[in-house]
């Protein structure tokens, strides 16, 4: 019996893992690379719930502070607006930039 085929059915299910978290960033207006590993992918879904965590228990509101794909932001409060991945931004400079904002809300004194 070969560990082929169980290979290739771990392969997919990884690569169809994958695909949905980066669906999931998209909605969220998070730009994925090809680049980026399914490691990646995983960690900058998991930093930008922990930003969205930050943002909800300083009182934001998501549904204002991030806007639908393709729409400019309009933030209660600067501060709660994800930011942006830019054009060819590394995933891990971009975790650490998410990390850093993150950082920073949950210093707000209410």
């Amino acid at each position: 019996m070969s560990l082929e085929p169980q290979r290739d059915d771990g392969e997919r299910d990884l690569q169809r893992v994958s695909d949905e978290v980066r669906d999931r960033l998209r909605a969220r207006g998070v730009d994925t690379e090809p680049a980026d590993s399914p490691e990646d992918v995983a960690m900058l879904l998991e930093a930008v719930e922990e930003f969205e965590l930050a943002v909800e228990s300083h009182g934001g509101d998501l549904f204002v502070d991030e806007p639908p794909q393709g729409r400019a932001a309009q933030p209660d409060d600067p501060r709660f607006e994800l930011p942006v991945r830019t054009p060819q931004e590394t995933a891990r400079a971009y975790l650490r930039r998410l990390a850093d904002a993150t950082g920073r809300i949950r210093t707000i004194s209410d």
